[in-house]
């Protein structure tokens, strides 16, 4: 079946309200995903094509969409840029105790038939499908939409999953670390709650009025829907450039600026945080330079603040003959979200993690047939799945990590984004 590109620029701005009105009608998959400074918005619904069978690896799509050119009429080199390949990968394909995370068990990766994107100050609608299919009428339908309406979701029951045997496996790999078999894991635990009604297209407003700096992301499949108010870009692809950066090292934000200063100076000195900042920056560092790159960055780390959180942050970019999907597989997990080295920590983290990370610290995001794109690091992140809530935090464990602070760090994570609920007792 061969597949052609239309597409329609639009003149007039498009209500985000009314887009997430007509998307949470479509059955999907659906994604909404949006980057801090809101210069990239991308909704899309519905697949163009059948999507992958196998398991969805880095290099496994590489070969996929090998096929995939073979089957676009494109017309113009702007259609390679026309095209895009939205969605997540898991977090370790290895790892499968996923039976929680549902449809998106197995990641999902697509190309859509119908994609809402905001590029360069103005909205597009592009369309891959095999039959022609009428723009106009379908914009129309979109701008008929009623403005979905912002309002927090009332979650039940909410509570920490096991959190002294969490502290106990922190204890347990001090002891490794201390004993020189690793240098750093990423250990990630839980919380739930449970939900009445609900709309995920909904959910995803709120967590863009409480999350102003971050990137907002939805995925939804059938019985699951990823939810996401991430500050962490994995790396973007643009102009010829690679761009990365490293977040590692974590206080917090009360929103009083003498006090949250104060908090964010301490935090640039503090060796034990410093030490682990510098542990990512060198692992992105290093992988980059190991595929040739040429890579750049300051020597001393910055503040990123989000809404409750402030952490220390290293921009990085990197420039030289460059295949997207070999730099993701290259760079995920890094040192921020799995450790180092990677396969032991990798290890550790299975032994010691009470469930399967699934999309929890995954890339999530879209590259386009013309190799630029945009993957963000799946953190401060929620699934639902039927009525029930789960979220996920994690912390950097290293020599002189203690248990009772990691708990409390880990605790300030996993309430992020409770900013986005109604919580009831």
């Amino acid at each position: 079946m061969e597949l052609k590109v239309q597409k329609l620029v639009l003149t007039e701005d498009l209500a985000v309200t009314k887009i997430l009105n007509w998307l949470r009608q479509q059955d999907g998959p659906v994604l909404a995903w949006e980057n801090p400074d809101q210069s990239t918005r991308l909704f899309a619904s519905q697949i163009a094509l059948q999507p992958m069978t196998e398991q969805i690896t880095f290099a496994a799509v590489s070969q996929w969409l090998d096929t995939v050119r073979s089957q676009l009429q494109l017309t113009g080199a702007s259609q390679w840029q026309d095209v895009h390949v939205v969605g997540g990968f898991l977090f370790d394909m290895q790892d499968l105790r996923l039976q929680n995370w549902g449809a998106l068990s197995s990641g999902l990766i697509f190309i859509p038939k119908i994609l809402l994107s905001y590029h360069a100050n103005k909205w597009q609608l592009i369309v891959v499908s095999a039959q022609t299919v009428d723009l106009e009428n379908l914009l129309t339908q979109i701008k008929q939409q009623s403005a979905l309406k912002t309002a927090a979701t009332e979650l039940f029951a909410y509570h920490e999953v096991m959190p002294r045997k969490w502290a106990a496996s922190v204890e347990k790999i001090v002891q490794q670390i201390q004993q020189q078999k690793v240098n750093k894991v990423v250990l990630a635990r839980t919380a739930e709650g449970q939900l009445g009604s609900y709309c995920p297209e909904n959910i995803w407003l709120q967590l863009q009025k409480q999350h102003p700096n971050a990137y907002h992301i939805l995925l939804r499949a059938k019985n699951a829907a990823l939810l996401s108010a991430t500050p962490e870009r994995l790396v973007k692809f643009a102009n010829g450039q690679v761009l990365t950066g490293a977040v590692a090292g974590t206080t917090t934000k009360i929103n009083d600026a003498k006090i949250d200063h104060k908090r964010a100076q301490a935090l640039l000195q503090d060796p034990k945080n410093l030490g682990e900042h510098q542990l990512v920056v060198q692992g992105i560092t290093t992988a980059l330079q190991q595929l040739n790159l040429q890579v750049q960055h300051p020597k001393q780390p910055q503040i990123l603040a989000t809404a409750n959180l402030q952490h220390l942050f290293t921009p990085i970019q990197a420039h030289g003959r460059f295949d997207p999907l070999q730099i993701l597989a290259k760079l995920h997990p890094t040192p921020a979200l799995g450790g180092d080295p990677k396969q032991t920590a990798l290890t550790l983290i299975c032994q010691e993690e009470l469930q399967g990370r699934g999309l929890f610290g995954a890339p999530i995001g879209y590259l386009t047939l013309a190799q630029t794109g945009e993957w963000a690091v799946n953190i401060r992140s929620g699934l639902l799945k039927e009525q029930t809530l789960t979220l996920w935090a994690g912390a950097g464990i290293v020599a002189d990590s203690d248990p009772t602070s990691e708990l409390q760090e880990t605790s300030n994570k996993l309430k992020s984004l409770l900013l986005a609920f109604n919580v009831k007792d």
